[in-house]
């Protein structure tokens, strides 16, 4: 059984790992859309604290309550900005939504899109297939070191994640980054 509305929180390690691995700095502003309770811009704020929030449910109290699949939601967030819209998007939008989420945050941000999907947004079903090919020589994917847990008690979902990084107009790193292992895995370790 799905959770309402598709949330599934990030863990703060996973946004960590984008950040220690992307060759440029997030650049200001940017936008969470599908903030939930605001793991991702916990972390990223750090780095950059030029940013607005949205969520659909108003009880994560984000800065701009609405549809980040709504091109309504975003005017509002290019207007919590005098000087333009923003330069990122970054989030781990509802899966079941990206499709609708994805191009208007690449239509209304300057640098790029920044989205923990599951590996399988890669298959080119009818409700993406044609954004992701028109959008892919602009993408990269940044391997997680492990699987994700969603739900905090340390279950994993049956499908690989990564970070999917679409650059505006051009890739801003290498198509696909893995990640760099700080010691060596048993066997046993990778299920070998």
């Amino acid at each position: 059984m799905r959770r309402e509305n598709d949330y599934y929180p990030t863990p703060r390690w996973a946004t960590a790992h984008l950040l220690s691995n992307l060759p440029f700095a997030i650049a200001a502003p940017w936008v969470e859309p599908c903030v939930g309770t605001g793991d991702i811009a916990d972390v990223v704020s750090d780095q950059c604290a030029d940013y607005a929030t949205g969520d659909i449910d108003a009880d994560f109290d984000p800065h701009v309550i609405g549809d980040a699949g709504d091109p309504d939601t975003w005017d509002v967030f290019e207007e919590l900005w005098i000087s333009g819209p923003p330069a990122w998007c970054i989030t781990n939008p509802p899966f079941n939504q990206a499709h609708r989420i994805l191009p208007l945050a690449m239509e209304r941000c300057t640098m790029g899109v920044i989205a923990l999907l599951r590996l399988s947004y890669l298959e080119p079903c009818s409700n993406r297939g044609h954004w992701l090919e028109q959008h892919q020589d602009r993408m990269s994917i940044l391997f997680l070191p492990k699987r994700v847990s969603f739900t905090g008690d340390g279950q994993t979902d049956s499908v690989a994640t990564a970070w999917f990084i679409w650059g505006k107009k051009r890739r801003l790193t290498e198509p696909f980054v893995y990640p760099v292992v700080d010691q060596q895995l048993s066997l046993v370790e990778v299920g070998l």
